[in-house]
């Protein structure tokens, strides 16, 4: 089959997976933006020449091919159909070294012909995150999603915080206000949402030591509301599970949750009688796992 690139091609894609209608929107933009004709969309079977755009049920590897009536790329899943099409572009001449417009490198000219050498691809890691930790960086978001789709990375996670300042994680409440923006273009590019960080102490209120102070931690000297809680008391378990559950229910979007102590060199957990023989890692254990049910029953 001759590849050479004319205004006869076009793209062929069957699916109405939303992802893979980016990924058909994606190529016909990049080359329009090249001075190229943007090629039509049509459904199977286009006619030749053409590019078909064709994918599996699930999974980030992809393959590349000519056939007799022109090229074939197909993603394990939408996501891999995707990164196929990005991997095209990059064939062509295309890279994006930083996210937005001034990021974008492009060929310098429309291609002449499209590449006929095979290509497969699979990724050796399942997961590959961006952290967006900074509200600089979450008033930014549209052009760091759309960056870490089109360098093959799979997941965002936002990294957030409800303290002052947020040196090094969004604002939740920031979250909360970017996320109808936002979740719209993360589901169209297939990517994972991961949400949270440092919110372990924030589902154990502070202001209820007054009150219950038997709920927190004890430091070897006294009990203080400062880091963590008491993992040996059922009452902070199950204030815990409850809390959980609400930040849960409060967003649904994400597929992973961080809910992390607090990070301290000494551990900040409790050393009641209760505790003292377990370590850190097995009071952070013990919390995690009480929360993991709370996000079964939640979520199941």
């Amino acid at each position: 089959m001759d590849l050479t690139f004319t205004p006869d091609w076009s793209i062929e894609l069957s699916s109405d997976h939303p992802v893979a209608r980016r990924a058909a929107a994606e190529l016909r933009d990049a080359l329009a933006r090249l001075g190229a004709h943007a090629p039509p969309v049509a459904a199977a079977p286009a006619p030749a020449p053409r590019i078909a755009l064709r994918h599996g049920p699930d999974g980030d590897g992809f393959v590349r091919a000519p056939d007799g009536d022109g090229l074939v790329l197909r993603g394990d899943g939408p996501r891999g159909l995707l990164y196929a099409v990005f991997d095209l572009l990059e064939a062509l001449g295309y890279a994006w070294p930083a996210p937005g417009a001034a990021g974008e490198r492009r060929p310098a000219a429309p291609p002449a012909a499209l590449p006929g050498e095979a290509v497969a691809d699979r990724p050796a890691l399942p997961v590959r995150g961006l952290v967006i930790g900074h509200d600089h960086f979450l008033d930014q978001a549209e052009d760091w999603i759309l960056w870490a789709a089109r360098n093959r990375l799979n997941t965002i996670f936002i990294h957030t915080t409800i303290h002052e300042p947020a040196l090094a994680a969004c604002r939740l409440a920031r979250w909360r206000a970017r996320r109808p923006a936002l979740l719209p273009l993360i589901r169209a590019l297939g990517l994972r949402l991961e949400l949270g960080g440092h919110h372990l102490r924030d589902l154990l209120p502070r202001r209820l030591f007054r009150e219950r102070p038997e709920l927190f931690r004890h430091d070897g000297a006294r009990r203080t509301p400062d880091h963590n809680l008491c993992v040996s008391s059922p009452e902070a378990l199950e204030r815990l599970r409850r809390a959980g559950a609400a930040f849960f229910r409060a967003y649904p979007e994400a597929e992973v949750y961080h809910l992390w102590p607090d990070d301290l060199r000494a551990g900040g957990w409790c050393r009641c009688p209760g505790c003292a023989d377990l370590s850190p890692a097995d009071q952070a254990m013990t919390a995690a796992n009480a929360l993991a049910a709370a996000l079964a029953a939640a979520r199941p």
